[in-house]
C-alpha cells in the first residue's frame, strides 16, 4: 500500500503546489514570486542545455535495444512504431481541432503588462548542438553500433543510460517542485491560473475519452469486431491496465502487458519480443494527451491553433521523439519541450504548465500507453505474419 503510494508522490505533490498558488499566491510578496519564478527559469534553461545530451542518449540505447534482435525485425518494427504514433498523433489533432476550435469551451486568459511577473535575473545557456541533430545522430550512430559493433554498442548504451538516469532522477526530478511553483506563480499573479484550474477539467475527460475510444476502436478492429472476441482480449488487458494506473511506468507493467497480449495473438513469441521492444516508444496515451494538452494551451493563451501543415510537421519530431522518452515521472513530456517550442512557439510558462498537466495525469496516460501496446501487439502479429513467413526472426 505504502509503494502505491509512494508511486503517486509527484503528481499528488504538484496538484498541492497549484492548490497553494490558486488559494494562497496571492499572499505571497511579489518580490518572493519573482525570485522563485527566476529558480524555475534557471532550471528549465539548465533542462533545455542538457535535453540534447538526453535525446541522443535515450534514442542511441532506445536504436541498439531494437537492433538486438535479428535485423529484418528490428527495421520491419521501428516504422510501424512511427506509423502507429503518428497515426495517434493526427487522431489527437482531430478531436482537438474539432473539441478546442470553438473558444467558448476555454476562456482566454488574460494578461497585461501591469499583472506581469518579471524575474529577478535570467541565466541563458550556449546550445552547443540542436535537438533535431541529436535526434538524428541518436538513431544513425544507435544503428550503426548495434549493427557493426554490438557488444561494444551494449556496454555504452548502459553508460550513457546511467548517466540520463542520474540527470534526471537525483538532478532534476527533485528540484520539479520548485520548477512548477515558480510557473505557477506566476500565472497565479498573472490572473491565469483560476481560469486555467476552471476549464481543464474538460481538458482531461477529452483527452480520456478519445484516447481510451480510439483503443477500444483498435481492439474491435483487430478482432473484426467480433464481439466476444473483442471483449475478451480487453478483459486479458485489465491486468496490465491496473498496474499501467497504480505504477505509472510502462516498463514496470511488462509482465502483464506481455501475458495479456500473449492470449490475444497467435504466436505468442511475437509478444514476447515487441512488448519489451515497444514499452517505452509506442505510447498511444503519450500521443493523445500531448497534442489535446498543447491545443488547449494554446487556446487558453489566445493564440491560433496549427494548420494542417504545420501540426504535421510537430507530429513528425513528435514522433522520432517518442524514441527519447525517459523512463521517469514526466518522462514522456520532458523530451517533447523543445519540440513544442520550436514547432508550435510554446512559451517557457506554457512549457511549465503542459508538464505539470501531464505529470497529475500521468497514471491515466500511462495506463492508455500499456493498453495501446497491447493493440500494437496484435496490430503486428497481423501485418508481420502476413509478409514475413520465417519465424527464425523472432529470437
Amino acid at each position: 500500500m505504502l509503494a502505491k503510494l509512494s508511486s503517486f508522490k509527484i503528481p499528488i505533490l504538484l496538484s498541492l503546489i497549484l492548490l497553494f498558488s490558486l488559494m494562497f499566491g496571492h499572499i505571497v510578496p511579489a518580490q518572493a514570486k519573482s525570485f522563485i519564478y527566476s529558480l524555475s527559469l534557471i532550471l528549465k534553461e539548465t533542462l533545455i542545455f542538457f535535453l540534447p545530451f538526453l535525446i541522443f542518449a535515450f534514442l542511441f540505447s532506445s536504436m541498439c535495444q531494437l537492433q538486438k534482435g535479428a535485423l529484418k525485425f528490428a527495421l520491419f518494427l521501428i516504422p510501424l512504431i512511427c506509423l502507429s504514433n503518428f497515426t495517434s498523433a493526427m487522431v489527437a489533432y482531430g478531436v482537438g481541432n474539432v473539441a478546442l476550435g470553438n473558444n467558448h469551451l476555454l476562456s482566454a486568459v488574460a494578461h497585461t503588462s501591469e499583472t506581469s511577473l518579471e524575474p529577478i535575473w535570467t541565466i541563458i545557456f550556449p546550445k552547443l548542438i540542436s535537438n533535431d541533430y541529436a535526434l538524428l545522430f541518436g538513431i544513425l550512430f544507435g544503428i550503426a553500433f548495434a549493427f557493426f559493433a554490438p557488444q561494444q554498442a551494449q556496454r555504452l548504451s548502459e553508460k550513457l543510460l546511467g548517466i540520463t538516469s542520474f540527470i534526471l532522477k537525483r538532478l532534476f526530478i527533485p528540484v520539479m517542485p520548485i520548477f512548477i511553483l515558480g510557473f505557477s506563480l506566476k500565472l497565479q499573479h498573472e490572473q491565469i491560473l483560476a481560469t486555467i484550474c476552471k476549464d481543464y477539467l474538460f481538458v482531461f475527460i477529452l483527452i480520456a475519452s478519445a484516447a481510451y475510444g480510439y483503443i477500444f476502436f483498435l481492439y474491435g478492429f483487430f478482432n473484426s469486431f467480433k464481439g466476444k472476441a473483442w471483449f475478451t482480449s480487453i478483459q486479458n488487458m485489465i491486468p496490465a491496465l491496473v498496474s499501467g494506473f497504480s505504477t505509472m511506468s510502462s516498463a514496470a507493467s511488462m509482465p502483464f502487458t506481455i501475458l495479456g497480449s500473449e492470449k490475444n495473438i497467435s504466436r505468442p513469441e511475437i509478444a514476447r519480443a515487441v512488448i519489451p521492444a515497444t514499452a517505452n516508444n509506442h505510447l498511444v496515451g503519450d500521443c493523445f494527451a500531448i497534442p489535446i494538452f498543447a491545443l488547449a494551451i494554446l487556446v487558453s493563451f489566445n493564440s491560433s491553433l496549427p494548420s494542417y501543415s504545420d501540426y504535421c510537421i510537430f507530429a513528425f519530431y513528435f514522433v522520432l521523439a517518442k524514441f527519447a522518452v525517459a523512463g521517469v515521472p514526466g518522462g514522456g513530456v520532458l523530451v517533447m519541450l523543445p519540440v513544442l517550442e520550436q514547432h508550435l512557439g510554446f512559451s517557457p510558462m506554457m512549457l511549465s504548465l503542459i508538464t505539470t498537466l501531464y505529470i497529475i495525469f500521468d497514471p491515466l496516460i500511462t495506463s492508455a500507453n500499456v493498453a495501446g501496446n497491447g493493440a500494437f501487439a496484435m496490430f503486428f502479429s497481423k501485418v508481420y505474419g502476413t509478409i514475413s513467413k520465417e519465424t527464425a526472426v523472432i529470437e
